[in-house]
């Protein structure tokens, strides 16, 4: 299945076949339950021990099926499908590849290390087995990523399949969205999150995903690896997420595609690269293709912020409806929706407990700013300081480390503004949306990759082993 999903024969078939699960699964989740469970039964006897290429084909099997978890809350298959799907696939898969071959993610067991003792200790007495989970397994599956995926050697071919798999169940993300929301004329556009354009999910968790998707096609689309094998249908996917991104109001999503971006063309721009290898990407090119993007890019916002009556702009600004009453003041807090607030509560409740912190879980009942309304932290941060203690600090400056890695282990600019174009957004997720999804420890950890080009040999198979530099178009 994830065979032919990658071959650019059917690769038109793909991206309609995902837009078309997005659809039905808009109206019934029975399409949803039969593709999700039809995969994995597909897939699962091809990493079996034994299997040539085991560990590409593991990679992509976790990759493409982590990448469903925001489509299935969206579509409500919990428990089916559990809410929390992509952080048990991702932890049982990272198992399986831990042990079923040589790993050297030695850091990963470091991080380990910090994260496990929190889930042993609750000082509120009230933390269920639900909330350790929910909290806990986010850095426990990055801290596994990292022993899974750092010293493992890829080809760019496979790096390239591995963004496509990831890409592909953002398009159902975004079809279904698009299907749920209704007439923009009877759309209350206020200055907050709009459910009605996220699918009636978290507008937050949908964003998310939809600048994921928005920083994986244009980068297939810069580096002309092209999605569909249609560059109009590819461009129209790309500002597909873009306009429904930006109906979302929920700005951290789109502020993270972007910021990946800017930061995979600066790093290209820096590396000053010319077009005298096949390896290279043309730097004057970027430069032709970026400003009509951009343009159009900018075209889209305006045209959403002109069906939204100009609320998109005011929104993107930190207004709110109560800065623009007069009864609240612009301020940080009310600039990122209260996070501020939040982050400073756990960093009082760290100061109280520098050491071991609250425990896993526990931050929400015992934060001294929201005592009337117990909330989840949205900072990764802040609750790894108030709930790890000291060993939380530990595992955010670990983590700060990766950026030098990535740049020692791999010697391609093009290679390195990607892998760090990962970091970058999960790290950046983790700040609006803390590890509630499965971008953060997915794509961190998975930026630790080694790419290496080999020699193409005759009848290797790009699925699997070396390929040319990107697929054929």
């Amino acid at each position: 299945m994830i065979k032919n999903l990658l071959n650019n024969r059917f690769a038109l078939y793909s991206v309609l076949l995902h837009i078309a699960l997005g659809v039905f699964s808009a109206s019934s989740t029975t399409v949803l339950f039969a593709f999700f469970f039809g995969v994995l039964a597909i897939e699962i006897p091809t990493i079996l021990p034994g299997q040539k290429g085991l560990n590409v084909r593991l990679n992509y099997l976790l990759v493409y099926m982590s990448s469903f978890e925001i489509l299935s809350r969206m579509a409500r298959t919990s428990p089916i499908i559990p809410y929390e799907m992509s952080k048990y696939i991702l932890c049982a898969l990272f198992f399986y590849g831990i042990f079923s071959q040589y790993n050297k993610g030695y850091i990963g067991l470091i991080l380990l290390a910090f994260i496990i003792p929190a889930a042993f200790y609750d000082q509120t007495g009230s933390v269920t087995t639900d909330e350790r989970i929910f909290n806990i397994m986010g850095p426990v599956d990055l801290a596994l990523g990292v022993i899974y995926f750092k010293g493992q050697i890829i080809n760019r071919t496979q790096l390239f399949n591995l963004i496509k798999l990831a890409l592909l169940p953002t398009i159902s993300v975004l079809a279904f969205a698009f299907v749920r929301t209704p007439d923009y004329d009877t759309i209350d556009f206020s200055l907050s999150a709009n459910f009605d354009t996220s699918g009636g999910f978290g507008s937050n968790q949908v964003s998310t995903i939809l600048g994921l998707g928005l920083l994986l096609s244009f980068m297939l689309w810069i580096t002309k690896s092209s999605l569909s094998g249609n560059k109009i249908l590819d461009i129209i996917v790309m500002m597909g997420f873009v306009l429904q991104g930006l109906l979302t109001f929920s700005r951290g999503g789109m502020i993270g595609g972007a910021l990946g971006i800017l930061t995979f063309l600066f790093l290209i721009s820096l590396s000053g690269v010319t077009q005298n290898t096949k390896n290279s990407i043309s730097l004057p090119k970027i430069t032709i293709y970026l400003i009509p993007i951009l343009v159009l890019g900018l075209f889209v916002f305006q045209f959403v912020d002109s069906i939204t009556g100009n609320n998109l702009s005011l929104r993107y600004k930190g207004e709110t409806a109560g800065t623009i009453a007069g009864s609240k003041e612009l301020d940080i807090n009310t600039f990122t929706t209260n996070r501020y607030q939040i982050f400073l509560g756990d960093v009082e409740l760290w100061r109280e407990n520098f050491l071991l912190g609250v425990g896993a879980g526990a931050s929400k009942e015992l934060r001294p700013t929201t005592e009337e309304v117990p909330t989840a932290a949205h900072v990764e941060l802040s609750r790894l300081l108030a709930e790890h203690g000291l060993f939380g600090l530990f595992f955010f400056l670990t983590i700060l480390v990766f950026p030098f890695l990535i740049i020692s282990q791999n010697k391609d600019s093009l290679n390195k503004a990607i892998l760090i174009a990962f970091f970058i957004i999960g790290l950046y997720t983790s700040f609006h949306a803390a590890m509630r999804t499965y971008v953060t420890p997915l794509f961190i950890s998975m930026s630790l990759l080694t790419i290496r080009e080999t020699p193409h040999k005759k009848k290797t198979k790009p699925y699997l082993d070396s390929a040319p530099l990107l697929d054929s178009q």
